[in-house]
């Protein structure tokens, strides 16, 4: 018995350090991205990193990256990796593809809800279908949130269904909030770019019109000048003519 416990203990104790031992790899993952994003400064190339990064580091089978559209209750593909490149065009979910929001669980997931779905054959929704007709079995979708607003999902799939722990659920949901938050100071440095631009346009007016304003001034000035030389001269003329 006491050995028979012995063995337990270690092999609760090698199941613990392999959970740390993962968790560790994640966080440096994470790191790795949140570094790599960092140094992005549009968003195509923000959502290629992000996908191909976890394609291979975590790895998966198909990812994507999508914007919400709330106007049309649908989301459109802005990025897939290249190892779903295959999937993505037998599904064809290329990029600016639509996918429809109906009353399942990516309606859900664009109100901030973490989706996973283990077993995809066994789901009725559009999209679920879709993925399983691929051969994917089981997928996560995270929303791309900032200050209660969605607009986007990550989706990450896998074709071995009930293959995601919960760790991995938990490291999508944390590269979305990181994702998210990159996404949004790209498109502040994107406003505050069109604003210097903006700001440069209407200096360089600014500018032409006082040189014009200028110029005009001083063209008057000579006028002046010369109708004030001419004027005697006219003068003295027309007392030559009538004598």
């Amino acid at each position: 018995e006491m050995f028979q416990r012995a063995q337990e203990l270690g092999a609760a104790a090698r199941n613990a350090f392999s959970r740390l031992q993962s968790q560790l790899e994640r966080l440096s993952l994470l790191q790795q991205i949140t570094r790599a994003i960092g140094e992005r400064q549009d968003l195509p190339s923000i959502c290629q990193v992000v996908i191909r990064t976890i394609e291979d580091r975590m790895p998966l089978d198909f990812a994507c990256m999508t914007q919400y559209v709330p106007a049309e209750n649908c989301l459109v593909v802005t990025g897939v990796g290249l190892k779903g490149g295959p999937l993505s065009r037998e599904m064809e979910l290329g990029e600016q593809a639509r996918i429809q929001i109906g009353s399942d669980g990516l309606s859900r997931c664009v109100k901030g809800e973490v989706l996973y779905d283990p077993d995809l054959a066994t789901r009725k929704f559009a999209f679920a279908q879709q993925l399983a007709d691929v051969g994917l079995g089981a997928m996560v979708a995270v929303p791309l949130r900032l200050e209660s607003q969605t607009f986007g999902v990550l989706i990450a799939a896998r074709r071995k269904p009930a293959s995601f722990s919960s760790g991995e659920c938990e490291f999508l949901a944390q590269l979305g909030e990181h994702v998210a938050l990159a996404a949004n100071n790209t498109q502040l440095y994107e406003a505050l770019h069109m604003a210097y631009e903006d700001l440069r346009t209407t200096q360089q007016v600014a500018m032409q019109q006082e040189r014009l304003r200028a110029l005009g001034q001083m063209a008057s000035g000579i006028a002046h000048d010369i109708n004030n030389s001419i004027t005697p001269a006219a003068l003295y003329l027309d007392a030559l003519l009538e004598r």
